[in-house]
């Protein structure tokens, strides 16, 4: 079923190609979605070509380190505020909570940034969406987190979409510091399997140290 995930990755030759997902462990056996909106280094067929793509992601090192080069290639630092941030948490929750963490994002087409992400053609943008759902529902995790209020939104209109029924306990909050506090926000129910739904501020906030948080 993996290989459904990665078949459909490549949209043409001037588009990033689709980031479904990377973990460092088995995805059917880690528990948690780590989920922000969108991939933040767009990788294109002139960086490399579809067959290797497809190799390196399903390798998280390899991944990061093509990752890594790529980025260097563009004058960028290495690593982004939000690549820390997420690092640090997945290491926290391997180490505390003995899972992997499956890290994706809702619109799985990468861009440099939001502000370009809605310039992106919507049968793009819906077809990144639907590959974020069909990963989703292929490893069914038994919590997502959340991160970054534009997340929050989107997801909450993703289930509205998809007819998915969830309970929210979020009534009386305003601001994603507010649901932070919540464990979890919502809970959704997929063939019969519950899924606890939690939110916090986005990652590039989180810190190499987890000081901010």
């Amino acid at each position: 079923m993996r290989d459904d995930i990665y078949k459909d990755v490549y949209l043409g030759q001037n588009l990033a190609y689709l980031r479904p997902y990377i973990c460092r462990k088995n995805p059917y056996q880690s528990k948690v979605f780590l989920t922000g909106i969108n991939p933040a280094t767009p990788i294109y067929p002139e960086d490399v070509e579809i067959s290797e793509y497809l190799k390196i992601m399903e390798n998280y090192n390899d991944f990061m380190n093509f990752y890594l080069e790529n980025r260097k290639k563009q004058n960028k630092p290495e690593i982004s505020r939000t690549r820390m941030g997420i690092n640090s948490l997945v290491e926290w929750i391997e180490n505390e909570c003995g899972t992997g963490v499956v890290e994706t994002d809702i619109f799985t087409y990468p861009t440099k940034n939001t502000k370009e992400l809605i310039k992106i053609d919507n049968k793009v943008l819906n077809k990144s969406k639907e590959k974020f759902w069909q990963v989703l529902m292929e490893f069914k995790p038994d919590t997502i987190i959340l991160y970054g209020a534009l997340t929050v939104d989107t997801f909450k209109k993703l289930l509205k979409e998809k007819n998915q029924d969830a309970e929210f306990f979020d009534k009386d909050q305003e601001c994603i510091e507010d649901l932070e506090k919540l464990y979890p926000f919502a809970r959704m129910n997929v063939d019969s399997k519950n899924i606890e739904v939690l939110a916090c501020r986005h990652l590039m906030y989180y810190g190499k140290e987890r000081k901010e948080f």
